[in-house]
């Protein structure tokens, strides 16, 4: 049920990925206070096993490299004989935290992998895991036409949800600590952006009338729980707010409760995503039921590439080939670190 896949192009991101190599670095101790499950779970496998058995396991998981990469795309190598939509030699944009890894040869479930037309660049397709995320989280938000929305966080997920809301024919507010990402986003055409809350907050009331933004649409990511309040504020009555991102999400009732804000969550690609069934064994949902998959998420994510209403050329900051990985990673460290980072694969490069 799987597809073999040469990759000619993948994307880092800079949040998730990021996240994970500085956690990869935290002491035990720092790790179990982030995960109290994991406390438990050992707890139950010392009474099982003993202590010492434990200690043999914990260390070796420690021990362990983990590869990284949940985005990319590549050309068709072969294709598992149950599989009759996907065929050799065609590109293909492919996602997945278990398979989409910054390599040179991936194996991925049909499911996780999409199609695309000559007219779409492999870096590009190489974003399709950041898009159908960006896309769902648009679903979660239901926006319609005349809705000001609120983005709270102007890094990729960020701009490429800007890009759908206004798709969308909304109004767009959005607000980020750093200057180059606010300034990106209106050279892209945002109806205002700033750094600064007041300045948030003031024009938010001037574009709604002081009614308050229909939605806002968080794609931030920082442990504070400063965000989700600020997002429930920013709202009229009856508004709603959609995490994507990933925040401090200790409430506070007075935030929400006056005005009954709805409060939603958009799970990663959308629906499929975290079902083994779906993922792993090539499980569709009927589309009468379940209109946007994880899957049909991808496809149009890269429709809306071709036809032009999702524009990534100003976001493309820089392209490193494989072998200057480091590099790449590097430049995610700085201040003014780049929206989109993409790998390229040219010591295989199929034509």
């Amino acid at each position: 049920g799987e597809v073999l896949v040469a990759v000619q192009a993948s994307t880092i991101s800079s949040g998730t990925e990021v996240a994970e190599m500085k956690s990869s670095g935290d002491s035990l101790y720092s790790k179990a206070l982030k995960n109290p499950d994991k406390i438990i779970q050992t707890i139950n496998h010392t009474s099982e096993f003993g202590l010492k058995k434990t200690f043999d396991f914990i260390k070796n998981k420690q021990e362990e490299f983990s590869p990284i990469g949940y985005s990319c795309s590549g050309i068709v190598l072969d294709v598992s004989p149950e599989i009759k939509d996907i065929f050799i030699g065609q590109r293909v944009a492919c996602c997945g935290s278990k398979y989409a890894f910054h390599a040179e040869y991936i194996r991925v479930p049909k499911n996780l992998c999409v199609p695309f037309s000559e007219d779409i660049d492999f870096k590009f397709a190489s974003t399709v895991s950041l898009g159908a995320i960006a896309l769902q989280g648009i679903r979660r938000a239901k926006p319609t036409l005349g809705e000001t929305f609120v983005v709270i966080g102007l890094g990729l997920l960020g701009q490429l949800t800007v890009q759908l809301l206004k798709a969308n024919g909304c109004r767009v507010i959005a607000i980020d600590k750093n200057i180059s990402r606010v300034k990106k986003s209106i050279e892209m055409g945002i109806d205002y952006a700033c750094k600064d809350e007041n300045d948030l907050i003031a024009k938010t009331k001037e574009i709604t009338s002081e009614f308050g933004a229909d939605g806002v649409i968080i794609t931030a990511s920082s442990e504070s729980n400063s965000i989700v309040s600020q997002a429930f504020r920013l709202c009229r009555k009856k508004g709603r707010v959609v995490l994507v991102g990933d925040v401090g999400l200790t409430l506070n009732r007075n935030d929400f409760y006056k005005n009954e804000i709805d409060f939603l969550i958009s799970c990663s690609y959308g629906p499929g995503r975290y079902d083994s069934r779906y993922e792993e064994n090539g499980l569709d949902y009927p589309i009468g039921y379940v209109r946007w998959t994880e899957k049909r998420n991808m496809y149009e994510y890269l429709s809306l590439i071709k036809e032009k209403k999702i524009n990534l050329i100003p976001l493309f900051n820089k392209t490193y080939s494989l072998n200057k990985a480091n590099e790449a990673y590097a430049s995610l460290k700085n201040p003014e670190a780049p929206i989109l980072v993409t790998l390229t694969y040219e010591s295989h490069n199929i034509k």
